[in-house]
Parts: C-alpha cells; structure tokens; sequence
C-alpha cells in the first residue's frame, strides 16, 4: 500500500510471475511433495506389508522394540530377521520390518524412508 493507504503499491505479495512468486510455488510444491511421500510411507506399508510375504513369517518373528526392557539386541534381532527372511526380496524385507518394529526402531524407519526407496532397501 501508498503511503495514504489506500493505493496499492509496488510492495504487494509476490505475484506468480515474480521471482518472489516463485521462489513461494517451489516452496509449495516441494512442500506438497514431501507431504505426499510421508502420507505414501504411512500409508503404504499399512496396505501392501503382506503382498508376496508368507503368513507364517509374521508368526515366526516376534515384534521387536529396543526400548522395552529385557528387548532382544539390535544383533540377536537382525540375525533371527535375516535367517528367516533369506527367501524375500529386499524390498519386502523392509515391508516386514516396518511391520515388526516398534518404538525407537520404528521411528528410525519413519525418519529415513528415503532409503526404502533405493535399488536394495534392505542391503
């Protein structure tokens, strides 16, 4: 606005066509984006963590919270995890572990989702 307030002015929001303007759409966009992969990673594991995964191996591997007391070690974990799993493909082996974890070992799994979508996630 002028300085009687009642003109706009040269100092109004950024329009699209501005460098302002866009520096805001990339932001949105980005934004957006990420909110699409983080709505994708809870909600997808919740769909396909069966797809291809024998019914039994969600029996033989029990869930696994490293924070509770008397909880597996992270080794004594992974190792019964990968002896049982040897037959599945990297990618459902996240699935299974995304499904089997809990507490501060989940949270890890939430906070790098990115890596679950490289060639071997679970390599």
């Amino acid at each position: 606005m002028s300085m009687n307030g009642d003109q706009p002015s040269d100092q109004e929001d950024p329009q699209p066509g501005t460098a302002g303007g866009r520096d805001t759409m990339r932001t949105i966009n980005r934004t957006l984006r990420q909110m699409k992969h983080l709505l994708a990673n809870f909600n997808g594991p919740a769909r396909e963590s069966t797809s291809g995964i024998p019914r039994s191996l969600f029996a033989e591997i029990d869930a696994w919270d490293p924070d509770e007391t008397g909880a597996l070690s992270a080794a004594s974990f992974f190792n019964n995890f990968d002896a049982v799993t040897t037959d599945l493909t990297s990618e459902q082996r996240v699935r299974l572990l995304r499904a089997k974890t809990k507490g501060s070992a989940k949270q890890f799994l939430i906070d790098h989702c990115e890596l679950a979508e490289e060639e071997a996630p679970y390599e």
